[in-house]
């Protein structure tokens, strides 16, 4: 049988274990922008998402993103569907930070989506250095830079992003720089037994340390859009 002293050490820990389940549930509902990462090499074109989720409901937002203007160019920004209003230009591409802003001033109601708000297309330089090219977003409620319908400041958590640059790009399998059915292929036929030459590093799509059919199915994922990560 349990001791007294057992059992209440027994429900300080279970009061301690939901304290903390409760602490996590109540981070996970933040409001909160989010940097999407990428890995490609040097010379290659990759896209960059700025997501909002735990949306607890906006009309007007104003963000500021920098980037390393030496290794990236930008070349394209695409509006989301989640907000409405967009004002920034989406052609002055030269501008650094960008600033993105979208303002329905007329609402009656708060937006509350969640999702992808913008997508920035970059280039990297074809001389970029191995290693993270950050791109970060700031905000400034000082100056009220994000409000809800009664003009009450809304303050987001931001998971900042960016591009790493590397040596190679996992699911390149035949070293062209591209991912595409051509790859899907090759391993396919590698895993068949064919004598096929492969980068068995990029091959290796889940970097779990072994080539198989995971990664054969990761890659297929990935060229299907579904919303995976190589590498």
């Amino acid at each position: 049988m349990f001791s007294f002293k057992r059992l209440i050490a027994l429900a300080l820990f279970v009061m301690m274990l939901i304290s903390v389940i409760s602490i996590n549930a109540s981070a996970s509902n933040t409001p909160t922008i989010k940097v999407s990462e990428v890995s490609s090499v040097a010379g290659s074109s990759v896209d960059i998402k700025i997501e909002i989720s735990n949306n607890p409901g906006i009309i007007s937002m104003l963000l500021d993103v920098s980037y390393d203007a030496d290794c990236l160019t930008l070349k394209k920004v695409t509006n989301g569907t989640v907000l409405n209003g967009a004002t920034h230009n989406i052609n002055a591409l030269t501008v650094n930070p960008y600033t993105l802003s979208w303002a329905d001033d007329i609402a009656t109601e708060n937006n509350t989506n969640s999702g992808t708000i913008v997508t920035f297309s970059f280039e990297i330089s074809a001389d970029a250095p191995e290693g993270k090219l950050p791109i970060t977003v700031t905000y400034d409620n000082d100056n009220a830079a994000i409000y809800d319908k009664d003009m009450e400041l809304v303050d987001f958590a931001v998971v900042n992003g960016g591009v790493t640059v590397i040596s190679s790009k996992p699911g390149d399998i035949n070293g062209d720089s591209y991912v595409d059915s051509k790859d899907a292929v090759l391993l396919a036929q590698h895993l068949a037994k064919w004598n096929v030459s492969i980068d068995m590093s990029t091959a290796d799509c889940n970097n779990d340390g072994n080539v198989d059919s995971k990664d054969a199915v990761l890659l297929a994922q990935y060229l299907a859009k579904w919303n995976v990560t190589l590498g």
